[in-house]
């Protein structure tokens, strides 16, 4: 990792429903999961080239990850398969955090207008964004 780089650091933290901590780390485009205790865990690579900003963990194991530089809300099922839920056509422009909903069947995710990646119209309003979501494919219905 390269501390001088412009996003240096983990940018998001969540934890799963079987109590690993997650993390995602933009600039090496890595998601990270530590399994037990901070000082005595064993820290896994989840995915790569996955540049992610925030993220949420679902119970079903699938994970929702804001791509802020990319422009979109990507979903990572259990299986390893990536998909764009959500992209700057939707109103998603710069996405840096998500949050699951209490009933787990939305997402809400804060953008910046397109700080660091603006759309080519040129930077938006900063948005709270509510995205309803569909079970990833295997997954149990709600």
């Amino acid at each position: 990792m390269d501390p001088h780089g412009p996003l240096p650091g983990v940018n998001g933290l969540t934890v799963d429903a079987a109590g690993d901590l997650l993390l995602t780390n933009t600039s090496r485009s890595l998601l990270l999961r530590l399994r037990g205790e901070p000082e005595h865990g064993h820290l896994t690579k989840e995915a790569e080239r996955l540049v992610g900003d925030d993220l949420a963990a679902h119970p079903d194991g699938t994970v929702y990850i804001a791509t802020h530089t990319y422009n979109s809300i990507l979903r990572l099922n259990p299986d390893g398969q990536r998909l764009d839920i959500a992209t700057d056509a939707d109103g998603v422009i710069g996405p840096t955090s998500v949050a699951l909903t209490s009933d787990r069947r939305s997402l809400v995710a804060g953008t910046t207008g397109g700080l660091l990646s603006p759309p080519p119209s040129g930077p938006q309003p900063a948005r709270l964004v509510r995205i309803e979501l569909a079970p990833a494919r295997g997954s149990p219905t709600p």
